[in-house]
């Protein structure tokens, strides 16, 4: 998580990233928001993963 954000951070005020700090930033948010989920979310166990996708 601390790599993610401070990688965004790296790229908006140092790099003037303009993708990170422009005005359409907030299309960003659902990106970092799916990379933040995908590293700090337990992983569910090995039987429960395949249930929650047949629904």
């Amino acid at each position: 998580m601390a790599a993610i954000c401070g990688g965004v951070l790296l790229n908006r005020m140092l790099l003037g990233h303009t993708a990170l700090s422009g005005p359409e930033v907030e299309r960003l948010i659902p990106y970092l928001h799916s990379a933040l989920d995908a590293v700090a979310k337990e992983p569910e166990p090995a039987g429960e993963e395949t249930a929650d996708r047949a629904e």
